[in-house]
């Protein structure tokens, strides 16, 4: 399994547009290179809408002046790498590293962000947040201690804190999870924050424009934002999971920490 490019042609304004997808035994993934701000599109395979309530917008990139034209893009496998020039209204660069995950359930789907920013100024304080407008206010955010290898006490999953009730606490998140029913079916979906990055990141409710153009609420994620020197380069790592099972708090908790000892990318 591996990601492609093709090109998409338009009946309105540019006469084609560069569009990535990937397909595995049970999802679709796609992703429109000139507009980060919708991220990826996540389906089930045998979707026949695209209006369908199983689709996903997950890490759209939201916070920067429009990214139209990637300086460059390609696919490698399982990794899909797209950056986007400094420009004058950006004085950073930016690179998205998509990589799908193998997971031993068929009916399971991981993909990974690593996002990287680059200075070319001396005085710069980029920032870049991450929307995932179906993440909703009845969903679950909670924290996880990678030291000691447990989760607060919440005891049934369902029983957890909202998204909501937490996103202003004190303490640095981990992870944000939800259910989504659609007519005779369920699929559960997870946002996981990297520790070693959550220090730098804020969580909050933000309004973003779902795939029918309607304004509507949901989860974002906000990282960096600090000063930074001309020419420093970070990252920073998040995943999502999709799952037509539920999660336990057992589960999630085991999927976070293999999140948090998995090694860096050091070939992209």
């Amino acid at each position: 399994m591996s990601w492609r490019l093709d090109k998409e042609e338009l009946i309105e304004g540019p006469r084609s547009k560069d569009v990535a997808q990937f397909e595995s035994a049970a999802w679709r993934l796609s992703c429109d290179l000139s507009n980060p701000s919708r991220g990826l599109k996540v389906e089930p395979r045998g979707n026949a809408s695209s209006d369908s309530n199983d689709c996903e917008h997950i890490f759209g990139a939201a916070l920067l002046p429009k990214l139209e034209h990637a300086s460059d893009r390609y696919c490698r496998g399982s990794d899909l790498v797209v950056r986007y020039e400094a420009t004058s209204e950006r004085n950073f660069a930016i690179q998205f590293d998509y990589r799908v995950i193998e997971s031993s359930k068929a009916d399971r789907l991981v993909v990974d962000l690593w996002v990287s920013v680059q200075t070319h100024l001396l005085d710069s304080h980029p920032s870049v947040a991450f929307d995932f407008p179906s993440m909703r206010e009845s969903d679950r955010l909670f924290q996880v201690d990678p030291v000691i290898e447990e989760s607060k006490e919440f005891g049934d999953i369902t029983k957890l804190p909202t998204m909501f009730d937490l996103i202003h606490q004190v303490e640095p998140l981990s992870l944000a999870i939800g259910k989504r029913e659609n007519g005779d079916h369920t699929n559960y979906v997870a946002v996981l924050l990297h520790p070693s990055d959550q220090e730098d990141a804020s969580w909050s409710r933000a309004t973003s424009a779902s795939s029918e153009g309607n304004q509507q609420e949901g989860l974002r994620v906000k990282l960096f934002g600090d000063f930074m020197e001309k020419g420093v380069i970070r990252r920073a790592r998040m995943r999502f999971i999709a799952t037509a099972s539920p999660f336990t708090l057992g589960a999630i908790t085991k999927a976070f920490l293999e999140f948090a000892r998995s090694p860096l990318p050091l070939d992209t």
